[in-house]
């Protein structure tokens, strides 16, 4: 994999994702965190991680550079937004899957296996 490759994953959020849970569980504050602040807390970090990616980039010469301060937000919010938006979809995907309400509306551990597929 080369380094364009990486930038584009890391850009788009499926590796964002990967890195934001990694530095979560790594931080004593964010183990602390109940699990919604805690999903909220990924999404933040891949978004922040997507925006540096997709600045690098730019700097690179992949894409081209925004002209006005609104392309550079709209751009900028953009990748944000969607490293953000892969990462809880991801969470949903992997965590959220696993559970099921109970009659009273609790959260339950479903019995394996946990997708149907």
């Amino acid at each position: 994999m080369d380094l364009l490759k990486l930038l584009e994953l890391l850009a788009t959020g499926g590796a964002a994702i990967a890195i934001a849970y990694r530095i979560i569980e790594r931080w004593p504050w964010a183990t602390a965190l109940d699990p919604e602040p805690r999903r909220w807390a990924a999404s933040g970090i891949a978004g922040v991680i997507g925006m540096l990616a997709w600045l690098l980039q730019m700097g690179l010469g992949v894409w081209p550079q925004p002209v006005s301060w609104q392309e550079w937000i709209t751009t900028l919010g953009g990748a944000a937004i969607m490293a953000g938006w892969i990462a809880d979809k991801v969470h949903g995907r992997r965590v959220l899957s696993k559970l099921m309400r109970g009659y009273y509306r609790e959260l339950k551990q479903k019995p394996p296996p946990y997708r149907a597929h």
